[in-house]
């Protein structure tokens, strides 16, 4: 979201169809595809990552205000989420 100054939301769950269109909604789509020279990043690492999140989501989503991911980066094989914040719901 930093570095793109871009962002998609949807609600859950979300499938892998719509984790694929989450992607192409932003300009990180097409950054995955490289970027000026850079190889192609794991598109599919990062559909399996946002999969996992709405899974997380949606069991723990009644105990939990926010999730932070920041940032993740998509490498060319893999994804490595290298902060990560999540915020209980107060009680």
């Amino acid at each position: 979201v930093e570095l793109v100054k871009d962002a998609a939301f949807d609600l859950l769950p979300i499938d892998c169809k719509s984790a694929e269109a989450l992607i192409d909604r932003t300009r990180l789509g097409a950054l995955l595809e490289g970027y000026r020279g850079a190889p192609q990043a794991d598109r599919q690492a990062l559909v399996e990552t946002i999969l996992a999140l709405s899974d997380f989501a949606g069991r723990y989503g009644h105990l939990i205000e926010a999730v932070d991911l920041n940032p993740v980066v998509v490498f060319e094989k893999g994804v490595c989420v290298l902060d990560a914040l999540v915020i209980p719901r107060a009680e």
